[in-house]
């Protein structure tokens, strides 16, 4: 039993449905709350019941097409608040279509039509609300914009971002090049704590001696992987920025995999540092940047 919930935990497509289900169901309650001024007529508990089972089975589903199940948790940007409205009004129209085809049977009997227009803006709220969670909490809590120190009712924060005025642990991407590999020696031997990822699409024989270093750790990973990059950010003080597909030719060869690491990657790791309050982020472009 402790396994399979140890499973569940790990997937967080699973929890954000049963949330999606658990916050469809409180929207169209407070709708009908709403609209009966506190109190819900006996005669419309049924319409209560059978709208909630609807939009149960309906809302999840158009969710995942508008793509709000690949939304990372560790991090949200404003560019997703699109899917977010775009999955609340789709399923909401779908659930009109589907009360007016049933408005004959008798669960759906005089339904309230104002409830299609209270709804989805409890729904839009709640849902945004839950994939924002985490964005908040690290946007204006963690960042320390939303209290002053003194007045902040939440636990002294423990990463060393914000107890240090110097940064101590530095992170390259692409570390296990050249230039990421020169660098990574050089800040080892100025006392700085160093992590590298790296696909090692090249291999790893500039940093093979780094690694019996203590003050070194080397994850093999890309860039683009929001989730892991957010756990990486977590105590990480700056980040020089070196991944990306280096040449002309490698990036005409493949221009989707060029344009997904040395331009969106980017974007993406930036805002993730901005999101974590990473106050130093060093870009070294390459000139494939410019195509």
């Amino acid at each position: 039993m402790t396994k399979f919930f140890q499973k569940i935990i790990k997937n967080w497509v699973i929890i954000f449905i049963i949330g999606d289900i658990l916050l469809v169901s409180l929207s169209i309650y407070i709708a009908f709350l709403l609209r009966f001024d506190g109190q819900i007529p006996i005669q419309h508990l049924n319409n209560l019941l059978a709208f909630t089972i609807l939009a149960v089975i309906v809302t999840p589903s158009i969710f995942y097409f508008c793509n709000l199940y690949k939304i990372s948790w560790s991090y949200v940007s404003l560019t997703d608040v699109p899917n977010v409205i775009k999955g609340v009004i789709g399923s909401t129209l779908i659930l009109g279509a589907a009360l007016f085809i049933l408005r004959v049977y008798p669960p759906f009997e005089g339904f309230p039509r104002s409830i299609l227009f209270i709804y989805p803006v409890f729904l839009f709220l709640f849902v945004g609300g839950l994939r924002f969670s985490k964005r908040i909490y690290w946007q204006l809590i963690r960042s320390k914009t939303l209290f002053p120190q003194e007045l902040s009712p939440f636990p002294p924060l423990e990463s060393k971002l914000f107890n240090e005025e110097h940064p101590r642990i530095i992170l390259i991407t692409g570390g296990a090049g050249y230039i990421g590999s020169v660098l990574s020696r050089q800040l080892l031997e100025g006392g700085y704590t160093v992590k590298v990822i790296d696909k090692l699409l090249f291999g790893s024989d500039p940093i093979e001696k780094l690694k019996a270093n203590p003050n070194f750790q080397f994850i093999q990973g890309d860039i683009l992987n929001i989730n892991e990059m957010a756990k990486i950010l977590v105590d990480v003080d700056a980040v020089v920025h070196l991944a990306a597909i280096v040449g002309e030719a490698a990036c005409v060869s493949r221009k989707d995999i060029a344009i997904q690491t040395n331009y969106l990657g980017t974007i993406s790791l930036a805002r993730l540092c901005k999101a974590y309050g990473i106050k130093r982020f060093i870009y070294a472009s390459t000139c494939s940047t410019y195509g």
